[in-house]
């Protein structure tokens, strides 16, 4: 009710009322899945597992918080009305910018409680052994949402390699999962999380039980763009087949320029094609870094011979396990000790200022 009372508020010195109520009815019509609840109102949203409310080590809150802090809340689709088109009006704009900044806030509430209850867990195996309703681990769902800030949280609690790499219920590991998502919207945010789950010690030769291997997703992504390359390049070269290809939309009213001469069409259509021509060829770099990465770490460092044993045959290059986890994780306990000690040298300033003041009032 408080939220409702200060949506109308807003509404009342900024909007006319009819808006405001049209806004507000959407609101609170538009249902989302609360794991623990069923289904509720975006604009009842009160997280039960806020501040200090919330169970320490419990996974089903956790879920809840990286369900309402995933982008588009779950399953739930925002906004209702078209993103173009006669029917987006104004009022519809001014709607759909109030429903976004709504769900905004919401989503970083949740956000900041899910990090406060992975930094809480006693046993980080966990966010990688229970699994949700909808059969995925708690790293699962936050990689299938992109949520980097989550994830890396996740991976500096040290989960066990082994589980790392194990299929969820829905048949994918968390790094399938990424690499599948690479094909989404915000990819250079999964981009970042493949780099985070590999350097954790995800194997990118483990198959998922519907993609194959990421490695082997990659190799054919980028098979797919090259063959796409070459039949686009193809048709750059090949203006006729263009032209062909215009009239055959303009004879059934296809065409989006259909209004302008035809020659002005042809040349909407070709800086169309190319670019898309430079579109596949950004892609198919994307997925090459992938995959470098992906070769890197199945390359184990190798501890070099001695130069002294020239008589001696020379020992069997050893495997080591790579220490980028290990690094990246002192770092991260440097970075929070050097913080500390800013506090304190903060505070013995402070206890120096009062002695200083004190030893004034005494002289």
């Amino acid at each position: 009710m408080k939220r409702i009372f200060l949506l109308r508020l807003f509404c009342m010195f900024s909007m006319p009322m009819n808006f405001c109520f049209a806004v507000e009815k959407i609101l609170e019509t538009k249902e989302i899945f609360r794991p623990a609840e069923g289904y509720m109102k975006i604009i009842d949203y009160k997280p039960s597992y806020g501040g200090n409310k919330y169970q320490k080590n419990s996974i089903p809150n956790l879920f809840e918080a990286l369900y309402f802090a995933s982008p588009t809340l779950g399953h739930t689709d925002f906004p209702d009305s078209p993103a173009a088109g006669p029917d987006y009006t104004p009022q519809k704009k001014r709607e759909n910018r109030i429903i976004r900044d709504h769900l905004a806030s919401v989503g970083l509430q949740a956000e900041q409680d899910a990090l406060n209850m992975i930094r809480q867990l006693d046993d980080p195996d966990k966010l990688v052994t229970e699994e949700h309703w909808d059969r995925m681990s708690a790293l699962g769902y936050a990689v299938a949402t992109q949520r980097v800030k989550i994830v890396e949280a996740m991976l500096s609690r040290g989960i066990d390699k082994k589980l790392l790499n194990q299929r969820m219920g829905s048949g994918r590991t968390p790094l399938s999962l990424a690499v599948w998502r690479l094909s989404g919207p915000i990819w250079q945010d999964s981009e970042k999380i493949i780099t985070m789950l590999v350097d954790a010690g995800a194997d990118s030769n483990v198959a998922s039980r519907w993609d194959g291997t990421p490695a082997e997703m990659i190799r054919e992504k980028i098979k797919k763009l090259k063959d796409e390359e070459n039949e686009v390049d193809r048709l750059i070269k090949n203006k006729q087949k263009i032209k062909e290809n215009l009239m055959a939309l303009r004879s059934r009213d296809a065409d989006p320029y259909r209004d302008l001469p035809f020659e002005a069409s042809f040349q909407k259509h070709t800086g169309n094609t190319l670019r898309r021509l430079e579109d596949i060829k950004e892609q198919i770099q994307k997925y090459k870094r992938i995959r470098d990465i992906f070769k890197s770490a199945s390359q184990p460092d190798v501890v070099p011979s001695s130069p002294k044993a020239t008589h001696s045959p020379k020992p069997t290059a050893k495997p080591t396990p790579s220490i980028k986890p290990v690094k990246s994780a002192l770092q991260k306990s440097l970075n929070h000790l050097h913080k500390q000690l800013a506090q304190l040298k903060n505070k013995l300033e402070k206890l120096s200022r009062d002695l200083q003041t004190i030893k004034r009032k005494l002289s």
